[in-house]
């Protein structure tokens, strides 16, 4: 379960930083 939960924050990290990455691009254009 540990792991589950670890690979999930990571998964997760993941995806806000490209929907991040996203957002920063399309506000500066």
């Amino acid at each position: 379960m540990r792991e589950l939960q670890e690979d999930y924050d990571v998964d997760l990290t993941v995806i806000l930083s490209k929907e991040g990455a996203a957002v920063v691009k399309w506000y500066n254009n």
